[in-house]
Parts: C-alpha cells; sequence; structure tokens
C-alpha cells in the first residue's frame, strides 16, 4: 500500500508487511533514507460504494534506530 502525503515537503511510503521498505525523505539539509517496517495492514475495501477501512501500524528507522512508531485508522465513504 501507498501512503502519500503532500504539504511543505512531500512524503511517499510504501507500507508492505512481508518486508521492509525504504523511503527518502527530503530535510533542509539533505535526503534521508527511512526504512519503513510494516507491523499491521488490514484493509476493506468496496470498490463499487467506494467505502472501506484501513488500520496501518508502522515503524521508521534509520541506521537501524527506530525513530517513531506510528498508527492510521482510515474510514471512508463516497
Amino acid at each position: 500500500m501507498r501512503l502519500r502525503r503532500r504539504g511543505s515537503s512531500e512524503t511517499n511510503l510504501f507500507l508492505d508487511p512481508r518486508q521492509e521498505t525504504v523511503m527518502r525523505y527530503r530535510t533542509q539539509y539533505g535526503i534521508l533514507n527511512l526504512n519503513v517496517v510494516t507491523e499491521h495492514l488490514e484493509k476493506e475495501v468496496d470498490v463499487q460504494q467506494p467505502a472501506g477501512q484501513v488500520s496501518i501500524k508502522y515503524q521508521l528507522k534509520q541506521a537501524g534506530q527506530i525513530i517513531g512508531s506510528y498508527q492510521l485508522e482510515l474510514q471512508f465513504a463516497g
């Protein structure tokens, strides 16, 4: 699953519970490579409506150190 955030900086996370993925995060000091560890990803989507819910739990790591743990719950309806 791809999670994309736009604002003062753009973030693209690729969430895969089977493997770690790498995200490039741009800062004013340069680009950081962060590892994304997806601990939980559950989704129920009805594409006909469109409606559903998504539950995600993930960690961001740099150089083997956890720099943040996050949980996201989304519910949507068309």
